[in-house]
């Protein structure tokens, strides 16, 4: 339609991306420590801790459950028994809590005024790990922390704080079993989650998952973009939310093969004319993006800066963020493989089948959260029969 601006849409697609470490350690290998001790619950009034018998919370322990394996993706460390590592990773959970906050609001109706009294039920949890050298020296301390709303109650006919208190109280002592465990076991999870990928960037080399943007661009007379907007959706297939390690070899191969077309299809639009602003800047952000999934970082940041100097949405700052900080941790991991005279490259290792080796103390016998999906026992034997097997393999 004549006069209708050109139209820009943005599409996430799914990428692995070599990740380097922010230090490395002296050696390549670790051993990882889980200690499952009880903690201190308490039940939170605001600020105010409340000494109540919290004999109705089926769960004291706080379970890291062997499946963190799964969230530790680094390949350049071999995970070992701590007592043969000269670094070790020490997870423990911190003290939980069931807060529960009581508020008002005022309300207008027909001209009366009202208050509405709240009582929230909300969980507070978190994780933190300590990897030590020699189990002496701290080289990295993280703790996450988690909360999510377990539940609310809207009091009309009570305005007395305590007794909302109370009956909010109540409310959790009789649900906590039956309808919370599930939210507070996967909020945990997280918190582990979380602190795994912080642990992965601190001292690992892994691929690691990321989103990327490509914009696909409406009619313009003069114009047709249809074979570009095409090339985004087979992108998108490959690189979806779903993407596997696996599949980043497709998603480089259809890059390379899309990206001479773009690369002409930018060259034929005139960079004189204002009338191509949008359609100049979504090409370029594309072959940008592209340079990116190939891993032309320098490349991709080149185009990424006449993109943004452009004078057209400036401040999408991201396309030369992302790789500013490639380049930024590429250069600082020569320099601390050059530093410590490492072997390049560095090996690799396969971490899946060692849960065997972790160390858990202070375990809980009555399993009660996510460590029932994967029994620590069962899991434990099964990793050490299929590291075997691995490693049989391994030898023919």
């Amino acid at each position: 339609m004549a006069g209708q601006s050109q139209k820009l849409s943005q599409n996430i697609i799914f990428t692995y991306q070599k990740q380097y470490p922010n230090q490395l350690l002296k050696s390549n290998s670790i051993g990882i420590i889980i200690d499952e001790k009880a903690c201190d619950i308490v039940i939170k009034n605001g600020n105010q801790n409340k000494v109540i018998d919290i004999s109705f919370i089926p769960n004291k322990h706080q379970e890291i459950a062997a499946l963190i394996l799964n969230d530790l993706n680094f390949n350049n460390l071999e995970i070992v028994s701590p007592s043969e590592a000269n670094y070790t990773i020490t997870f423990t959970a911190t003290p939980p809590s069931y807060e529960i906050r009581t508020s008002s609001k005022k309300l207008s109706i027909s001209n009366t005024e009202l208050k509405e009294y709240y009582g929230k039920i909300v969980y507070n949890c978190g994780v933190t790990a300590v990897i030590k050298e020699n189990n002496k020296n701290v080289i990295f301390e993280k703790t996450v922390l988690k909360d999510v709303l377990l539940d609310q109650f809207v009091f009309k006919d009570i305005n007395d704080e305590k007794l909302i208190f109370n009956k909010t109280l109540s409310a959790l002592k009789a649900n906590n079993a039956r309808n919370y465990i599930q939210k507070t076991t996967e909020t945990f999870y997280y918190a582990v989650q979380e602190l795994a990928s912080f642990i992965n960037d601190e001292i690992g080399v892994y691929e690691k998952k990321e989103g990327v943007y490509f914009y696909k661009i409406g009619k313009k007379k003069g114009f047709d973009f249809t074979a570009i907007n095409v090339d985004i959706d087979a992108l998108r297939k490959i690189g979806s939310v779903n993407i596997q390690e696996k599949d980043q070899k497709k998603l480089i191969h259809k890059t390379k093969e899309i990206l001479p077309k773009w690369k002409s299809k930018l060259a034929a639009i005139d960079q004189n004319n204002k009338k191509n602003k949008k359609a100049l800047w979504a090409m370029r952000a594309n072959v940008a993006t592209a340079n990116y999934i190939l891993r032309n970082y320098n490349k991709s940041l080149e185009i990424a800066e006449e993109t943004l100097g452009s004078g057209y949405r400036t401040d999408y700052l991201y396309l030369k963020e992302f790789p500013e900080k490639k380049i930024a941790r590429t250069n600082h991991f020569k320099k601390l493989l050059d530093r410590d005279n490492f072997l390049k490259p560095l090996p690799i290792f396969n971490n899946r089948y060692k849960s065997h080796l972790i160390d858990y103390r202070n375990t809980n016998p009555n399993l009660t959260s996510i460590s029932k999906i994967d029994n620590h026992k069962e899991v434990v034997e099964k990793s050490k029969y299929l590291y075997e097997c691995f490693f049989f393999y391994k030898l023919f």
